[in-house]
């Protein structure tokens, strides 16, 4: 018997379970729903290859600017340069050129489908949300000056929060910060204020949540959960758009494992225990970039929120095995 399955979103998590999931015996149900969406994201050459795989079409990426460096100046220290490769695309226009092959369904609802993957939805619908920090990013498109290079990005911490520039093209850029208004924050800089001609965003930017957040249950009675309906990352990390291609994959090869007659609490306790870990790691990793010496609560507040999530998500996870599947061609499969 064919089998229902419902993707809620339509961001890039969305259309990568619709891609790895068309070619089943399944029936796939659309269920769009609408998020902020960034002008900018930087994908990284690793998530590039993942996502020319998925939908089988090599020329993904052809005619997008590139980013070669990233200019650092963290913590007091003095600016420096390293490689970087990645192209910057906004998240409006990667979904458009990621279009899964989904035939229209006249008949099926979403809400008769036998599985549910969510992929952006109002996270607390599902299961409570844990939230470890409290900043608010702000956006804002930027005129760059002529001596700003074309091909980089630059991060930068100040007293009181941080910023982190993106080029986008055409003498152009994307500003992202966190801890206060931009222009407050950028008669702090030392480093990106130097590339900014102008803000073009007005007197008040866009702002969205810019903290680590996830679902405290990521998978329940048909339903599971990935890209940011299961977690958020901290956009100066830049992981968010490699994580909710990595947990499609994951979220699809789950459904897939279930269809074909896995035991389905050992495969969803996979999809978890694999997702937390991942988690965990994005933490970690944010636990460095706010060790920031400064006299403003921003730091020590913001350090104090991710190390109660470390906590937590370590005792989530508790003494769970290492995972007991290995995902291979995009399917998990039991060594």
């Amino acid at each position: 018997m064919t089998s229902r399955i419902a993707i809620h979103g339509q961001g890039i998590a969305a259309r990568c379970c619709a891609a790895l999931l068309c070619e089943q015996q399944a029936r796939i149900l659309p269920a769009e729903t609408s998020r902020p969406r960034l002008p900018a994201v930087l994908i990284s050459d690793g998530t590039q290859a993942l996502l020319r795989e998925i939908f089988q079409n090599e020329k993904l990426f052809e005619g997008l600017p590139k980013i070669r460096k990233r200019v650092v100046a963290w913590n007091g220290a003095k600016a420096e340069t390293f490689p970087h490769s990645a192209v910057i695309v906004g998240e409006q226009a990667i979904g458009e050129r990621l279009q899964a092959p989904v035939p229209a369904s006249t008949s099926d609802r979403p809400d008769e489908a036998e599985w549910n993957i969510f992929t952006s939805k109002g996270s607390d619908e599902l299961a409570p949300v844990r939230r470890f920090g409290s900043r608010l990013a702000s956006v804002v498109e930027v005129m760059l000056r002529e001596s700003a290079k074309k091909d980089a990005c630059w991060a930068e911490s100040v007293d009181s929060g941080w910023l982190f520039l993106i080029a986008t093209g055409n003498g152009t850029g994307s500003l992202i910060c966190t801890g206060g208004e931009p222009a407050s924050l950028l008669q702090g800089s030392r480093l990106v204020c130097e590339q900014i001609e102008t803000l073009n965003g007005g007197p008040r930017a866009a702002q969205f949540a810019a903290y680590p957040r996830t679902l405290a249950k990521l998978h329940g009675r048909g339903w599971i959960a990935c890209g940011t309906a299961a977690m958020s990352f901290d956009p100066l990390s830049g992981e968010g758009t490699g994580a909710a291609v990595r947990q499609a994959i994951l979220a699809a090869a789950t459904v897939r494992a279930v269809l074909r007659g896995d035991d389905a609490d050992g495969v969803l306790a996979e999809l978890s225990l694999r997702l937390r870990l991942g988690f965990l790691r994005h933490l970690e990793m944010c636990r460095t970039f706010y060790q920031v010496k400064s006299n403003d609560s921003f730091w020590s507040r913001e350090l104090a929120m991710l190390d109660d999530g470390i906590s937590w998500v370590r005792k989530e996870i508790g003494e769970q095995p290492a995972p007991r599947y290995k995902l291979v061609d995009f399917d998990l499969v039991r060594p």
